[in-house]
């Protein structure tokens, strides 16, 4: 499954009304520039396409959010740098460090 304006729409039930094709290429761009750099290769798995999706809702949740956090009826909330479903999503395809 290719990543694509539609498919993100469906999947995170997102209609225009919210954000715009053009906002919403250039988060799905800079998404699969992240992605990128943190994989071996790009799409050759479910797995991978599901991440990107999540990092794209994540980046979208966090556009109302002023530096990713904000105030909420049970106190602060806030999006966290680490994902753990997210790295278990990429976990097969990581890039490997330097010892």
């Amino acid at each position: 499954m290719a990543v694509d304006l539609a498919t993100l729409r469906a999947r995170l039930d997102l209609p225009q009304t919210v954000i715009p094709d053009d906002e919403l290429q250039e988060i799905l761009d800079a998404c699969i520039e992240m992605q990128a750099a943190r994989v071996i290769a790009l799409y050759p798995s479910a797995s991978l396409d599901r991440a990107l999706i999540r990092r794209v809702g994540r980046e979208v949740s966090a556009k109302g959010m002023p530096m990713g956090a904000g105030n909420s009826e049970f106190g602060q909330t806030y999006i966290p740098w680490n994902d753990p479903i997210l790295t278990a999503l990429e976990a097969d395809y990581l890039l490997g460090g330097f010892a």
